[in-house]
């Protein structure tokens, strides 16, 4: 059984080779999925697709951080009934309110719903996942 809300994902994760996204995390939204994007656009783009029919280069989710190839990064998404947190090491990059939003992934990813990691033209290594259900706060745990 999937859990579909009030839970936790961790893994870390790390651009082999490549320019693109090297952690295209699917997970489930209730009954849909989303997926933080690591290293998009290019290399640098972060945030999740898609919210309200926006992926995460055009939503408010949109971040940019400097990823380097063969360097492990520990992420965390958090995922509760209002809201998808998410964090690269210790830095939180998502912190968004879902209420009232649509949730779907891009097209090109639906075969990794309901729960599932990809790559686009990038060469990328994952290891230590976890999944975790928490309770149906939205405070970050201490770590």
């Amino acid at each position: 059984m999937i859990l579909k809300t009030d839970y936790e994902i961790t893994l870390e994760a790390r651009r082999v080779d490549g320019s693109d996204f090297f952690c295209g995390l699917t997970f489930p939204v209730g009954d849909s999925s989303a997926s933080l994007i690591l290293g998009g656009w290019g290399g640098s783009l972060c945030g999740i697709s898609s919210l309200d029919g926006e992926d995460a280069s055009h939503n408010d989710t949109r971040t940019f951080q400097r990823f380097e190839n063969g360097v492990w990064y520990k992420v965390r998404m958090r995922v509760t009934s209002d809201r998808l947190q998410a964090w690269v090491d210790k830095k939180q990059i998502v912190d968004v309110k879902i209420t009232g939003k649509k949730i779907d992934v891009r097209e090109e990813i639906a075969a990794s719903k309901p729960l599932g990691i990809a790559s686009f033209q990038t060469t990328a290594e994952i290891r230590d996942i976890h999944l975790t259900p928490i309770s149906g706060s939205t405070t970050a745990p201490k770590r």
